[in-house]
């Protein structure tokens, strides 16, 4: 997974298991926010994750498209 996606945005879509903010990835992955931002953006173009507003917060997940990409599921 890692050479298809790059290290980085495999390791966020990893954490994506569960809801978390753009200020949650960026700090479990020691990324800026604008980073943690621009990779979720990729991952969401890619039908990996959805994101949902919920309030003032914004939170992302994987979609079952990206659990099969992590487990190896087709």
């Amino acid at each position: 997974m890692n050479a298809l996606l790059g290290r980085t945005r495999a390791a966020a879509l990893g954490l994506l298991t569960q809801q978390l903010t753009i200020t949650d990835i960026a700090r479990e992955l020691d990324i800026s926010k604008s980073s943690a931002s621009e990779h979720a953006k990729a991952l969401r173009d890619a039908r990996l994750i959805v994101t949902q507003c919920e309030c003032k917060a914004v939170w992302h997940s994987c979609t079952p498209l990206g659990l099969d990409l992590l487990t190896g599921s087709s």
